[in-house]
């Protein structure tokens, strides 16, 4: 009896300090990130990743709120990103500061990403995770691989 629950207690505290320290759940409930990641499915990211580049699809703080938001990085510090301004339908080019990330939904027709944003620029302390797995139907796979990188436009 005692050896059952000491492996029920160290079971639930391993949980607790693997999901706080190692991975996070995240449910992506928009078409956002799609065909990548499909509405309403749940996705796991690693916590451990110490650079990020452009293409990886992080989980990270909405800037100014606690909101976590799933996008992709299309710039990183020191470059530029040109596409088309959702709000005035002309080309606009942004200049990434360094140790900030532009991102983008997969999806830029549903997507609310940093080109509707005040501040457009995600700082790499936001950055809670980088997304490694998308469970459920036929979104089931790697999300980071090679070919779901986003070029300019």
């Amino acid at each position: 009896m005692k050896h059952g629950i000491l492996i029920i207690i160290t079971s639930f505290v391993l949980s607790i300090l693997l999901f706080t320290f190692v991975l996070i759940v995240a449910y992506v409930p928009t078409e956002s990130m799609e065909p990548t990641v499909k509405a309403g499915t749940v996705s796991a990211g690693i916590r451990l990743v110490k650079e990020y580049k452009k293409g990886d699809i992080v989980v990270f703080r909405y800037p100014g709120s606690k909101e976590l938001f799933v996008k992709r990085i299309v710039a990183v510090g020191g470059e530029e990103y040109t596409c088309e301004d959702p709000v005035t339908g002309e080309e606009r080019t942004w200049m990434v500061p360094e140790g900030k990330f532009f991102v983008r939904g997969d999806n830029a027709e549903r997507s609310y990403d940093s080109r509707y944003w005040d501040n457009p620029f995600v700082d790499r302390s936001d950055i809670v995770a980088k997304l490694f797995l998308v469970f459920g139907g036929e979104s089931e796979k790697t999300a980071n691989s090679e070919e779901n990188v986003i070029e300019n436009g």
